[in-house]
C-alpha cells in the first residue's frame, strides 16, 4: 500500500521526473494482494503522443538512455544506516529523512514508465537500441525494488518507534506515515487501518488528492467496473513481438499463482511478466500480457526463447480463461478465442 500510493504520487502532473508522462486520475484496487491499476485512456494517449513527438529528436533515444542510467545510479544511491538510526532520531528528523527518500524516488518516477511508452510507440528501434534499451528496463526493476526493501526496513523501525501492533506500516500511505509520526494518526488507528486494508482498498489519486476507501469495498469497486471498458468481442490486439501463429489453451498468471511445474503447450496470458516465471515458461506456445512494450520482461524473454508474444493488450486477463482455446497471431498482433 505504501509502495504503491507512493508510486501513484510520484507519476501525477507535478511530481513526474519526465513532464511528458505523467497521470491526472489513477486508481489501485487491492483484493487480499491482488492489486489491478486503473489509469485513463487519454493519459495513455497524451504519453503515447508527447514519446512520439519527442522521437523525432535525433538525440531523443540516447539522451533518455544516459539520463536514465543517472536516475539509476541517484536512486541506488541509500542512507544504508538509516534503518538502525531510526530509534536514535526524534520524530521530526524521521520525518525530514522520509522526506529526502521520497523526493529521491520523486526524480526517478518518470521512467517507471517510459521504456514502456517507448516500447509499445511503434517507433523504430536499432537492435543496438532495442539491447541498450532492454537491459536499462531490467536495470531500473532492480533499482527500483532495492529501494523499496530498503523502505520497508526503514518503515518497520518507524512502526515499532511509533508503537503500531504487528511492526508494519506497509498499508499506509506516505502522507499517512508522516502524519503517525506527526502525532495526527493515533497508532491503534493506523494497525486497525492495516488490518482492514490487508483485506481490500481502493486508493484513487486525483490532481494531487489521495482518498482511500476500505469500507463499501464491493459498492465502489461496482462503480469502477462499470467505468472499465473492457474487450467483449473475441479478438484482442497488441504489440506482437515474435512472428509467428500457434494455437493452444489458456493458462493465466496473476500474482498470487503458484508456479511449481513447466507450462509447456500453453498460452501464458498474464499481467506482466517478473524474472522468476522464466524456468517455468521454456517451453510455453506463447505469451500474451496485458501491460508491457518492446522493451519490458515478457518481450525480452519471449525474443531470448524464441516464443511467440502479443504485449500491453490492457484487457486480456480480464477476457481469457484458464481452458480457453485460442490462436495468438504474431504476425498481426490478434488473439482470437476460438468457441
Amino acid at each position: 500500500m505504501f509502495e504503491h500510493c507512493l508510486i501513484l504520487v510520484s507519476l501525477l502532473k507535478n511530481n513526474s521526473s519526465i513532464p511528458g508522462i505523467y497521470y491526472s486520475d489513477v486508481l489501485d484496487v487491492s483484493r487480499r494482494g491482488l492489486i489491478d491499476i486503473y489509469i485513463l485512456e487519454q493519459d495513455i494517449k497524451r504519453n503515447t503522443d508527447w514519446v512520439l513527438k519527442m522521437a523525432k529528436r535525433p538525440d531523443f533515444v540516447s539522451k533518455s538512455l544516459s539520463n536514465g542510467l543517472k536516475a539509476n545510479k541517484r536512486l541506488s544511491n541509500l542512507p544504508l544506516n538509516l534503518p538502525r538510526r531510526v530509534f536514535n532520531l526524534s520524530d521530526d528528523q524521521v520525518v525530514h529523512e522520509l522526506l529526502k527518500l521520497k523526493d529521491k524516488f520523486f526524480a526517478f518516477s518518470g521512467y517507471l514508465d517510459f521504456t514502456h511508452y517507448l516500447g509499445g510507440s511503434g517507433i523504430v528501434l536499432t537492435k543496438r537500441e532495442i539491447k541498450q534499451l532492454s537491459a536499462f528496463h531490467e536495470s531500473r526493476k532492480k533499482v527500483f525494488m532495492a529501494y523499496f526493501k530498503f523502505l520497508e526496513r526503514v518503515l518497520n523501525q518507524v512502526a515499532l518507534k511509533s508503537g503500531v501492533r504487528g511492526g508494519s506500516l506497509n498499508y499506509l500511505s506516505f502522507s499517512e506515515v508522516i502524519s503517525l509520526l506527526q502525532g495526527d494518526l493515533d497508532p491503534h488507528h493506523a494497525y486497525a487501518m492495516q488490518k482492514e486494508r490487508r483485506i481490500h482498498y481502493i486508493a484513487r489519486t486525483s490532481n494531487g488528492k489521495e482518498r482511500i476507501i476500505s469500507n463499501n469495498f464491493d459498492e465502489e469497486y461496482k462503480k469502477i467496473l462499470k467505468n472499465v471498458i473492457t474487450e467483449k468481442i473475441g479478438q484482442i490486439k497488441g504489440t506482437s513481438v515474435n512472428k509467428g501463429v500457434v494455437k493452444g489453451r489458456v493458462k493465466v498468471i496473476t500474482q498470487i499463482t503458484k508456479l511449481n511445474k513447466l507450462l509447456p503447450k500453453k498460452i501464458i496470458v498474464t499481467q506482466m511478466t517478473k524474472p522468476e516465471i522464466a524456468p517455468f515458461i521454456k517451453n510455453a506456445l506463447a505469451i500474451v500480457t496485458d501491460e508491457g512494450g518492446l522493451l519490458c520482461h515478457a518481450a525480452t524473454l519471449a525474443r531470448e526463447m524464441n516464443i511467440v508474444a502479443i504485449i500491453g493488450t490492457k484487457v486480456a486477463t480480464q477476457v481469457l480463461k484458464d481452458g480457453d482455446l485460442v490462436i495468438v497471431d504474431g504476425n498481426k498482433g490478434i488473439v482470437r478465442k476460438i468457441k
